[in-house]
């Protein structure tokens, strides 16, 4: 069903209001019962017209422009913290947890921990997908990651922890999440060729096996796995399963790094959405392998981002 504007739908509303006014006053001429049930009539007219623009205005809301979206993952690179705030584990998880209703998104579970001497992590794994943030306090810098679907306000959520981090400057960077018909039929497969020692990759991945990436424990098990690959310990892991299909899970470990993966097995394509953050020496690139490996997946999307807030760069590559 194609989506109303809503300029037409209200000069709609308009001229059957205008066409009524003339029934009534045709109405007063006739008989008073005629006007009453005339006035009756108005108001129904007006509450449908009411209705159907108010749904369409909440159809618009959740619409996005490529059809074979799944998701917005929005980067934020934050400079010119806070420093005491970044220091403070619970007033980095009030801050997150606050940012997720704010979302409009649910949470289902969070980990809060100080993954190395000078680096504190949050992440928070809620329905729509996950948001979280790498803070460094001696730079003045955090790293922050809010990838949601279903409608959830991102740019809400950004803007209030940047007020709450009491940021002096930042730079965004939104990409839409999902693989397209076109990108999957003319897909090769071929990882990163920068042996970049850390940094983000931003992974659209499918031709998955179906009985893995929708079973919860074989999906924790290999993310721990993977993120070892990389060469930094784990430090916790939360697995969540949707019903009836579909597996989200975040792993945090060690200097910062990270790896969460969102799985919709009930699409054609057995698409997951990964991102692997790795900090320091480490680089995520024997991850994604390990990765591809372990979901036996057949075709990937890659966008590899530098982060940082005086080298935010990122290289496009369709693999």
């Amino acid at each position: 069903m194609e989506y109303f504007d809503k300029y037409f739908l209200f000069v709609i509303v308009i001229i059957i209001i205008f066409k009524n006014f003339k029934i009534e006053k045709f109405c007063v001429q006739c008989s008073r019962n005629n006007v009453k049930k005339t006035k009756i009539k108005l108001s129904f007219v007006l509450f449908v017209g009411i209705l159907v623009f108010t749904l369409t205005q909440i159809t618009k809301s959740y619409k996005v422009d490529d059809p074979c979206s799944l998701g917005v993952h929005d980067i934020a690179e934050l400079s010119g913290c806070n420093n005491e705030i970044l220091s403070n584990l619970s007033k980095l998880e009030e801050i997150l947890i606050e940012a997720a209703k704010k979302a409009g998104a649910c949470r289902i579970g969070h980990m809060t921990r100080q993954t190395a001497k000078d680096i504190n992590s949050c992440i928070v794994l809620v329905e729509e997908s996950h948001l979280s943030i790498h803070a460094f306090p001696l730079l003045g810098y955090a790293a922050v990651d809010m990838f949601t679907c279903g409608g959830c306000d991102n740019e809400k959520a950004i803007a209030y922890i940047e007020r709450e981090l009491q940021v002096q400057s930042s730079i965004h960077k939104k990409i839409i999440r999902g693989i397209s018909k076109q990108r999957v039929s003319g897909a090769q497969t071929m990882l990163c060729k920068d042996e970049q020692k850390g940094g983000q990759l931003i992974v659209d991945i499918c031709g998955c096996k179906e009985d893995i990436i929708n079973n919860e424990k074989k999906i924790e098990v290999i993310l721990r796995e993977a993120i070892e690959k990389a060469g930094v310990q784990v430090i916790n892991s939360v697995p969540y399963k949707f019903h009836p299909q579909g597996v989200s899970c975040i792993v945090l470990a060690q200097n910062g790094s990270q790896i969460t993966i969102h799985t919709w097995p009930e699409l054609d394509e057995n698409y997951c959405a990964i991102d692997i953050l790795t900090c320091g020496d480490t680089g995520p690139d024997e991850t994604l392998k390990f990765l591809k490996k372990k979901l036996e997946a057949s075709n990937l999307y890659v966008m590899k981002v530098t982060r940082g807030f005086a080298s935010f760069d990122i290289l496009n590559q369709i693999t």
